[in-house]
């Protein structure tokens, strides 16, 4: 058989043996959110849902409500409840409502950072882990890895920077698990790391790279929320012009 000849001034390409090729990361091809910094009177929003699982069975729910601004500072609110085993989501009981708490300038509610250092954070996933374990010094990597998650979850973290976030997981020993289904039974991308007492799956949403939630198992619970002995599931997040 002839080889075919190269066209005039084209060199030779040798394959390199040696050569690692890049995996694809399992978000790929990238996604596309948007790219929303706050402007001067505006806040972040953020809902999240904890759930702890009681041993006779039922979750204690903490729901906490938070407004942020450039400066750090804002109000959040925290309501108590309890939903008994098979309940559905809305008939909780035991329901505490919390009085707002006012943040000062300097708070730091955007992940691990201030709103300038989320903003401005490293693109580069090496350089933006060291940042996040430097705010957090001493914890274990899954801590990290929680905080990490915390701003991924927020509608002002900057693409680039929430496409670094995604890919540190790996340095942290976040395994990537294929679809999973969130606490509030959302599909998304899951990442899976072992922990002191089980493991801990990330989930994040496919189509934007946002964080949906993350819940830890018992060794051999398997992977899904049923089994989690803890989760926790970010809702609704926008931009807002106020704190209420």
């Amino acid at each position: 058989m002839h080889s075919r000849p190269r066209s005039a001034g084209s060199p030779a390409v040798r394959s390199d043996p040696h050569r690692v090729q890049s995996r694809p990361h399992p978000l790929d091809p990238p996604f596309q959110p948007p790219d929303r910094a706050l402007a001067p009177g505006e806040y972040q929003y953020l809902e999240s849902t904890q759930a702890d699982r009681r041993e006779g069975g039922g979750l204690d729910l903490t729901v906490d409500r938070n407004w942020h601004t450039i400066d750090g500072s804002g109000r959040r609110q925290t309501v108590l409840s309890f939903r008994p085993q098979g309940a559905q989501p809305g008939s909780e009981t035991d329901v505490t409502i919390v009085p707002f708490v006012v943040d000062d300038p300097g708070y730091l509610w955007f992940g691990p950072f201030t709103y300038d250092l989320l903003r401005s954070a490293s693109t580069d996933p090496d350089a933006l882990q060291a940042a996040a374990a430097a705010a957090m010094p001493g914890q274990p990597e899954w801590a990290v890895a929680e905080q990490v998650a915390n701003f991924e979850a927020l509608t002002v973290t900057a693409p680039n920077v929430r496409a670094a976030g995604l890919r540190l997981l790996a340095s942290l020993d976040y395994q990537p698990i294929g679809a999973v289904t969130d606490p509030f039974g959302r599909a998304g991308v899951g990442f899976q790391a072992d922990t002191p007492d089980g493991i801990e799956i990330l989930a994040f949403d496919p189509s934007t790279g946002r964080a949906l939630g993350y819940w830890r198992s018992p060794a051999g619970a398997g992977t899904s929320v049923d089994g989690a002995t803890q989760w926790m599931a970010w809702g609704h997040d926008e931009v807002t012009q106020g704190t209420s």
